[in-house]
């Protein structure tokens, strides 16, 4: 059992493409199950299997989100019946290809976005330092940051600086973002945080405001 990926592995909470490569097996279906150093145990889907690859005599495609850095187990199962594994260390943070891809687009909505933003006048000066990044499948990242917004225009001497969530979606052409959430002002600030940003990001959040 072998897998190929790209060069930059996996990230916390961001699907990764494998390959995977099958010798001196004639299984049609094959199941997933990752198991990580701490005891988690994930379900990772069942998949067929195709033919040769490579120097592989059958393989599969997979997308593979793991949710927390560490080692982990990749146990492949036929008729529930252990095939293979490979074993994946799950690096923290950000991939740098979601990092490329995700930045720019945020700048450029936080640059125009005038339905919650447009009190800042049309000339920003944007600053973001992205927190996480979640990517459930290839057409789907939600994006945590913490964004400072400042007004270059004089008549809108103001700005904000405050935790972001961004939903970024495919739409057939390009990569847009589809909705921001922020969280509310005054006594609903921490109980709309705790909505909108999951534990891990609130951590970050709470160690940035310390």
């Amino acid at each position: 059992m072998r897998i190929i990926t790209d060069e930059t592995s996996f990230y916390e909470g961001q699907q990764q493409r494998v390959f995977w490569l099958i010798d001196g097996s004639d299984a049609n279906k094959v199941e997933l199950v990752a198991y990580s150093s701490k005891g988690v145990r994930l379900e990772l889907g069942t998949y067929q299997v195709s033919g040769q690859l490579f120097d592989a005599q059958h393989h599969f495609p997979s997308g593979i989100t793991l949710p927390d850095p560490g080692l982990w187990k990749l146990q492949v199962l036929a008729d529930g019946k252990h095939l293979g594994q490979v074993f994946v260390e799950v690096k923290a943070g950000i991939a740098p290809s979601n990092r490329e891809l995700v930045e720019p687009i945020i700048r450029d909505y936080l640059n125009t976005e005038g339905a919650k933003l447009g009190w800042l006048g049309e000339d920003r000066e944007v600053t973001i330092e992205l927190l996480g990044v979640e990517v459930p499948d290839a057409a789907k990242r939600k994006v945590y940051a913490w964004v400072k917004i400042l007004s270059k225009d004089p008549l809108h001497s103001s700005g904000i600086s405050a935790p972001m969530a961004f939903e970024v979606g495919y739409n057939g052409n390009e990569y847009k973002v589809t909705n921001l959430q922020m969280p509310e002002d005054g006594n609903l600030y921490q109980s709309s945080l705790q909505k909108i940003f999951p534990q891990k990001i609130l951590e970050r959040i709470q160690s940035r405001q310390q």
